[in-house]
């Protein structure tokens, strides 16, 4: 009787880790789709951004409820960093 309870605990928990994943995934992917637009060249560094939250949120009891919260935060510093990198870039050179 204990195998069969313990068989059906795994179960149980291994569907919830994969629903939480197809959730997550579906953040993530909607975080690079509204990012993306604003972040055009800088892709990857999005993608980046979006794993280090990820690779964070885990590390916590509660991934599904930081993840959300850290994906925008790494996305908005990428987003602020690409507009300053443009800016610095659009600029003339001083002369010497």
């Amino acid at each position: 009787m204990k195998t069969n309870h313990t068989t059906n605990c795994s179960v149980v928990s291994l569907q919830s880790c994969q629903n939480l994943l197809r959730k997550l995934e579906v953040v993530r992917s909607d975080f690079a789709r509204e990012f993306s637009a604003k972040l055009v060249g800088y892709e990857s560094m999005l993608q980046l951004a979006l794993n280090e939250a990820e690779s964070l949120a885990f590390q916590t009891p509660f991934p599904h409820l930081v993840f959300p919260a850290l994906a925008e935060e790494k996305a908005n510093a990428v987003a602020e960093w690409a507009a300053r990198q443009e800016r610095v870039s659009s600029r003339p050179l001083a002369a010497a």
